[in-house]
This record gives structure tokens, sequence and C-alpha cells, in this order.
């Protein structure tokens, strides 16, 4: 009981290296327990009213448990905090602003974009171009990442919905000095700058106009310290405000991993049920350097799955 009470008072601190101690103490109680009994043995234990039927739900949840701790730990730790991504270039949060997408035309996205790619995305709401840049790009856009996270210029996200992930935006405004300093970063944000136009002349729509917000962000989940829960990354017309996504209409993400099976940190692309998402069904995209998403913001259901080996880095895109 005295132990517990210390616990306690600990994981209430004041952001203290003690509480941060703390905190990754019951990452790693939840840990050890997740190796003794798996989420199915857990759901197939009796059920009651008594201490072992409330063991039986944690152990149900311990994986949530488990990222949640260490993302609070992690956030205690002298990083930064923030509800939205700051820019590199101003260090505030990023209003929105458009601009026409003839002046980001690039030659890669109209080679990207080939008639089966651009079939599927009308069909099916969205479609995954492997192999979309080269690797060598993803490398370098990997190591300015990890450069730029290991000098805490990326903040830890408040939101709960992604809680414990890591990001930033690259302000295409400033687009010389992001040419000096992130070089590789800077190439692939003008590319996929590339695609708006080219997805407007493709009618991907059905006569939408699309506009380009010029900032590209870049996101960590680290090593099962991360999780994106299932949600749309617009709710229009629900929702009207573009601080929040209501004017977003097309996502694009890159992904800059040499990623293998059993990595985790897929893309869970979720069937819908009516209006709802369906949560047992859905199509996992593997995050392989080079590989390339594009999905309708406001129709397809997603999630990201925990990153299970190594820290998973990706570029994201919207398209107003």
């Amino acid at each position: 009981d005295e132990s517990m009470t210390r616990l306690l008072t600990a994981l209430g601190g004041d952001g203290d290296e003690e509480e941060a101690m703390a905190w990754q103490a019951v990452a790693m109680a939840c840990e050890a327990e997740l190796q003794e009994r798996t989420a199915g043995a857990a759901y197939e234990a009796e059920q009651g009213a008594g201490p072992r039927a409330l063991a039986t739900r944690f152990a149900a949840e311990k994986e949530k448990v488990l990222i949640a701790c260490r993302a609070h730990a992690q956030s205690r730790c002298g990083r930064p905090s923030t509800a939205a991504p700051l820019s590199l270039l101003t260090r505030a949060i990023m209003t929105p602003s458009f601009q026409e997408p003839q002046g980001w035309r690039h030659s890669w996205a109209e080679a990207a974009l080939t008639e089966p790619v651009l079939s599927q995305l009308r069909e099916e709401g969205f479609c995954c171009i492997t192999e979309a840049f080269d690797a060598s790009l993803a490398a370098d856009c990997l190591e300015e990442c990890r450069t730029l996270d290991a000098s805490s210029a990326t903040t830890v996200t408040s939101n709960r919905c992604n809680r414990g992930s890591r990001s930033a935006w690259l302000d295409l405004d400033g687009l010389e000095e992001l040419q000096q300093k992130l070089p590789a970063l800077a190439k692939l944000s003008t590319m996929l700058a590339g695609l708006p136009l080219e997805l407007q002349n493709a009618n991907v729509l059905s006569g939408v106009h699309l506009q380009v917000h010029p900032a590209t962000m870049i996101a960590v989940y680290p090593e099962q310290a991360a999780a994106y829960a299932l949600h749309k990354d617009s709710y229009a017309p629900a929702d009207n405000d573009p601080a929040t996504g209501a004017t977003r209409r097309l996502t694009i993400l890159a992904y800059f991993n040499d990623w293998r099976p059993g990595h985790g940190g897929e893309l869970r692309i979720h069937e819908s049920a009516g209006q709802r998402p369906d949560p047992r069904h859905f199509q996992a995209l593997e995050p392989k350097a080079g590989t390339v998403v594009i999905f309708d913001s406001r129709k397809v259901w997603h999630a990201v799955a925990p990153s299970l080996r190594g820290d998973r880095w990706a570029m994201t895109l919207w398209v107003h």
C-alpha cells in the first residue's frame, strides 16, 4: 500500500524527473503483463465483478495503456507538447492558406499518377503507389527527420487520438531556406505539391476545384509509444473550421522507413458500415520507403497501428 501511494503521488507530479520515472515504471509493468498473457487469452478469461475480472479487463486493454504510458513519459521528459504541430520556420501553429495548383506543377507528379492508380482512387477512395520515389531520397529524408527530432524541433502532440506522436510543419513559403537546410525534405515536398494539379486534371473528385496548402507535415510514431485511433481527416460539412480540417479533400502520405513484415505501423484503411467505420474489416498498407498513399479525406476512415520495431516516419500533404 505504501509503495502504491508513493507511485500515485509521483504520477501526479509537476513533470519532474521523478514523475517521468514513475510513468516509465508503469509502462514497464504493462509490458511485463503483455508478455504473460495475450489479449486473446484475456478475453477468454472469466468475467465477473471481483478483482480477477477487473484484472482481466485491464489485460485486454493493456496495449493501449502501455502506449499511453510511454507517450506520457516521453512528453514529460523535456520535449515541448502542443495540440497542433508548429512551423519549423516560425515556431507557431500554422493557419491554412491556399494557392492555385498550377504554381506547383511537377513532372514527377504526372508520371506517378498512372491510369490504374487514378482508377483505384476514383473507385475505392484511396490508392497506394509503391516505389513512387527513390529509396535514396527516402533515406535522405529519414536522416533529416532524425536530425530535426534529435534537436527537439518536433513537438509531442497532446491530441488524445494520436498521443505520443511528434510532428512539425515544413512551410513551403520559406522554400529557399528549406532547400538549404533540409534539401531532401524540400525536394519531396515540392514533388508531392505537384500532385493536386494532376489530380484535378484527372477529375478524381468530379469537378471539385482543388487548392494547395503550401506546407507538408513530418511526423514520427515512436516505437511502441504511439498509434492513431480510427478517424477521418475531415468531418465536413458537420465541421466547418479550416483549422480542424474542414476544407481538406485529399490526403497524401509518403513513407521513409526501410519497413519489413512485423515492424508494425501499417496504415489501416477501414470499410464503412453506413456512415460509420467497421473496426473489424480493413486493408493494412505497408509503410515502405518510397510508397505514396492518396485517399479521400472526407470519406476514408483510417487508423495507424503502433510501430513495433523502430520509429515510423512519414510526410503528409493535405489538398483542399
